[in-house]
């Protein structure tokens, strides 16, 4: 099974508190213990979660879209 890993903070205090770094070891160790292939990474560093608009987010979303049904989680 293949799976893409989103991650994000919102605020410079929590990318330099190397919140995203412990976001990613924990998404990535679940992935391993649960029989997950990790496809891709995108990180959101410092964008509002009040609006969709986000990079990363929609990279991730057109990603999943293009990946004709080969990500499942």
């Amino acid at each position: 099974m293949n799976a893409i890993v989103y991650l994000r903070v919102s605020s410079d205090e929590q990318v330099k508190g190397f919140s995203l770094d412990a976001q990613e070891s924990g998404c990535l160790s679940w992935c391993m213990r649960n029989g997950y292939q990790v496809d891709r990474i995108f990180r959101e560093e410092g964008e509002s979660a009040k609006s969709a608009k986000r990079t990363q987010f929609i990279q991730a979303i057109d990603y999943i879209a293009r990946s004709c049904g080969k990500v499942d989680a």
